[in-house]
């Protein structure tokens, strides 16, 4: 008997350490040592957040404070966490016996066709009935255990969702407050060029009048003004559309959002940008590591589908009081329970359930190319930013030396102007190149600025960053963190 029973313990200790399907191995494509584009010499660093910091600007750094607190796409991603994590939750409890209570009562009546019981004991008479029901299914070939890895890998691909969008965020109200600050910098240049066409005009007509100049120099100048002056009010809708636009981000109306008080000073210079090392965007970047985690939840519901090939194993159990008086409903004879085993397995399915292995094989192994083309994906933005981002720098270099060339012709014209040299109108045809130029060369600083933004977002930087409470802050991070580069979690 002993050893009967120690065999079967032996058994159900052996199946119930039986996992089938998959063991999952996380995907490994090899980084290359170095990037192609951008500077090798400039400084690797492990993480790239925040890295709106380097721009020494509060307003935007209380921007994007605002954002992160209120923006309502970050909010959906936070209850797509919570989902996931209460759908993780489901699928622990069903490793767990299940408990019950009920009770009954009832006034029965039995036919009066059967042979049994006899008929003394038919007719109406009542029926009591108070006790617990339990049940429990082994997970004996662990298809409950392949779905809780699946649960868990849901919850960390809605989390890494979540800070793919907070990285896109970040990127995305820097982008808009500097493109709000580039418009107030046009607005200023486009009424000071208005201004200087008005002078022109007014120098236009009195050269015409005095029989100086012919009437094409006048029409010409009224052209050149009417031009400025349809300048000035598309560069203030640019500026309100921009506001508009950050407002939206922060998760407010537009009535509701002030203007941020940066008066139309130009833009500022970008920090100088730290160069991540390839293998350190795979570790950061949230859309691989979201794509990973996927590739996770595919690979352990493999498992769960080769499970149902094998038989299920339950346990139910009841245990209660039944009783036909009241008075006799808490003695010992009215004790009644249930208690035994069951297993069933299918037997034809018409194909159904080895299909459903082929498909999440299938699933899996999509996921596992779709990780490998995001990592391919990610390289190839990462490059291709770095390129745009020296482009940008040299393209503005080129443009601001135009603009301080410009400048030291407008200098030199009003020199000659106060020496009674020249007139005053190659003073404003001076003014005007210059006013172009400045335009042009804070188009490009804007450019440079962004390049720089994408760069940053590329490299996945700014997730890192956010606090359980949904501010921004420095992550903590220990030796260990900061010897492989992951914030600790």
């Amino acid at each position: 008997m002993r050893s009967r029973l120690f065999s079967t313990l032996t058994m159900v200790a052996l199946l119930a350490g039986c996992t089938v399907g998959p063991d999952y191995q996380p995907p490994h494509l090899s980084a290359p040592e170095r990037w192609t584009e951008g500077n090798a010499d400039a400084p690797h660093v492990a993480r790239a957040d925040s890295w709106w910091d380097g721009f020494h600007d509060p307003i935007l750094s209380d921007l994007l404070q605002k954002a992160v607190s209120g923006n309502k796409g970050l909010k959906i991603a936070g209850q797509r966490i919570v989902q996931a994590r209460a759908d993780l939750r489901i699928a622990e409890s069903r490793a767990l016996p299940s408990l019950g209570v009920g009770g009954t009562a009832e006034s029965r009546r039995q036919t009066q066709t059967l042979d049994w019981p006899p008929p003394a004991s038919r007719g109406v008479y009542p029926y009591y009935q108070v006790g617990f029901d339990a049940s429990w299914e082994l997970d004996f070939f662990g298809g409950t255990r392949r779905r809780q890895e699946a649960a868990e890998a849901s919850v960390g691909e809605a989390e890494e969702a979540q800070h793919a969008i907070l990285v896109s965020l970040l990127a995305e109200v820097a982008d808009d407050y500097f493109a709000y600050r580039l418009a107030l910098v046009r607005l200023r240049i486009a009424q000071a060029s208005v201004a200087a066409a008005q002078q022109a005009l007014q120098l236009s007509i009195h050269a015409y009048q005095g029989g100086e100049r012919p009437r094409l120099d006048m029409i010409e100048a009224q052209a050149h003004l009417d031009a400025a002056q349809a300048a000035v009010p598309s560069q203030q809708a640019e500026a309100d559309n921009y506001l508009h636009a950050l407002a939206t981000l922060i998760g407010v109306f537009p009535e509701e959002f002030k203007a941020p008080a940066v008066g139309s000073t130009s833009l500022p210079a970008p920090p100088p940008m730290p160069l991540s090392l390839p293998s350190d965007v795979i570790a950061q970047r949230p859309d691989i590591r979201r794509a990973e985690r996927a590739y996770a939840a595919a690979n352990a519901r493999i498992g769960v589908a080769v499970a149902d090939l094998y038989p299920h194993f339950s346990i139910p159990l009841d245990f209660g009081l039944t009783t036909s008086s009241l008075h006799q409903a808490f003695k010992v004879a009215s004790l009644a329970w249930i208690a035994g085993g069951t297993i069933s397995q299918s037997l034809y399915s018409g194909g159904r359930l080895p299909a459903q292995v082929d498909a999440a094989r299938a699933t899996a192994e999509s996921e596992r190319l779709n990780y490998e083309q995001t990592v391919l994906g990610a390289f190839r933005e990462v490059e291709d930013d770095m390129a745009n981002e020296a482009t940008a720098k040299a393209r503005y270099t080129a443009l601001a030396a135009e603009a301080e060339q410009d400048h030291q012709a407008l200098d030199n014209a009003a020199r000659l102007y106060g020496k009674g040299e020249t007139g005053f109108l190659p003073v404003l045809d001076a003014q005007r190149q210059l006013y172009t130029a400045q335009d042009v060369a804070a188009q490009s600083a804007w450019s440079r600025l962004r390049s720089d933004i994408a760069l940053y977002k590329a490299l996945g930087g700014g997730w890192q960053t956010i606090s359980a409470g949904g501010h921004l802050a420095e992550p903590k991070c220990s030796k260990d963190c900061r010897d492989n580069g992951s914030p600790e979690k």
